[in-house]
């Protein structure tokens, strides 16, 4: 993942870590688990053997140098909770699609008088308020949108009810800090709970994501408009809104 894609802690804590890192090898006395050590390097095998770097030769891991690697390795940790990128799963409900009988857009979409959503969609909605305050000037989601025609792409999934664009930011411009983080934080939680919520895709911040999809350059792989939309602007690009389709 590109450093820009990242919520600033993250991208900070990535950096500190960094720098601790090329300080040098650690040695035997620092005894971090499972990290190599000096003596490690000097035994890997001639074939494996990687080109010296002057920075571990003339400056060696101390104790001190250790501990910063200790710490940045926290601050990552952490930088990667806060971020949402690691979700309990558990505290998700997961989506049960019922007995059988009428399916489709059939239940109203609460962010637009006289729309429809599939019961998936409605599911999912109710989660991701539940979990972040709210889809209306919620401390995470300022606004939302499902329900719509989209008569400039009616292969959308929103004429059918299955999808919704949530706002971290004000439509129309590109979110920074907090705004730019919260949508990270919205599009993990999506994403590491996609089988419970039935979530088929996500575009948020010109990336594109699905379950068959491996991350490529950064989260999930580019996303390229479909000859439909501008990928440079805030709303083509869908960087000013995380979007979600449900497979039912």
């Amino acid at each position: 993942m590109r450093a820009s894609m990242l919520p600033g802690a993250l991208t900070t804590a990535l950096a500190a870590l960094l720098s601790a890192l090329v300080l040098g090898p650690v040695t035997e006395s620092d005894q971090i688990p499972g990290w190599p050590t000096a003596t490690a390097e000097r035994a890997r095998p001639a074939s494996l053997a990687r080109e010296p770097s002057p920075i571990r030769e003339s400056l060696p891991l101390t104790d001190g140098r250790a501990g910063l690697i200790r710490d940045s390795l926290d601050a990552v940790r952490s930088a990667i909770e806060e971020s949402g990128a690691a979700v309990d799963r558990s505290s998700v409900p997961r989506y049960d699609p019922g007995p059988p009988g009428p399916k489709g857009c059939t239940l109203p979409d609460p962010t637009r008088p006289g729309g429809c959503l599939t019961a998936a969609a409605r599911h999912g909605l109710e989660a991701m308020a539940a979990e972040f305050g709210g889809w209306r000037e919620g401390p995470v989601i300022r606004s939302a949108s499902c329900w719509d025609v989209h008569a400039w792409n009616p292969a959308s999934d929103h004429p059918h009810g299955r999808a919704c664009d949530l706002f971290p930011s004000a439509p129309g411009a590109f979110p920074e800090g907090e705004e730019l983080a919260n949508g990270w934080r919205v599009a993990n939680w999506f994403r590491a709970n996609a089988a419970s919520l039935r979530v088929e895709y996500l575009i948020w911040q010109g990336r594109y994501w699905d379950p068959s999809v491996p991350d490529a350059d950064g989260w999930g792989r580019p996303y390229t408009g479909g000859g439909v939309y501008d990928v440079r602007d805030p709303t083509g690009g869908h960087f000013d809104h995380l979007h979600v389709s449900f497979a039912e």
